[in-house]
């Protein structure tokens, strides 16, 4: 009975750091934020809900599962980054560079993608 419980335990806490493995890197949310700037950064499953990131420069930045309604990312660089799963409703990309990015089942329900290129 001991050896199961201590099995089990290990199974809680390797599944635990696993999908701590797939959110968000706090240290990037917090540059993000201050800078206005995160290249190549970790923000999946993240909630920026309604920030203004305009001219923000996020190249290669992963926002796989993320809440990005209402946010505004107008003339930002998000060329090469991920929003596979992320949530963009109301979303403004005007003049955004969406260059090889991934919006695979994204949900882009009345996002604004204006002159983006």
């Amino acid at each position: 009975m001991l050896n199961f419980k201590k099995f089990f335990f290990i199974l809680i806490i390797l599944f635990l750091n696993f999908s701590n493995l797939l959110s968000f890197d706090a240290n990037d949310l917090i540059k993000l934020k201050e800078t206005n700037k995160c290249e190549n950064c970790n923000l999946s499953k993240a909630n920026l809900k309604g920030l203004n990131l305009t001219d923000a420069k996020l190249t290669g930045t992963s926002f796989k599962s993320a809440n990005l309604n209402g946010v505004i990312l107008k003339n930002a660089d998000i060329s090469f980054s991920d929003f596979s799963e992320a949530k963009l409703y109301i979303a403004n990309l005007t003049y955004a560079n969406i260059e090889g990015s991934n919006f695979f089942k994204a949900r882009l329900n009345s996002a604004i993608l204006k002159e983006t290129i």
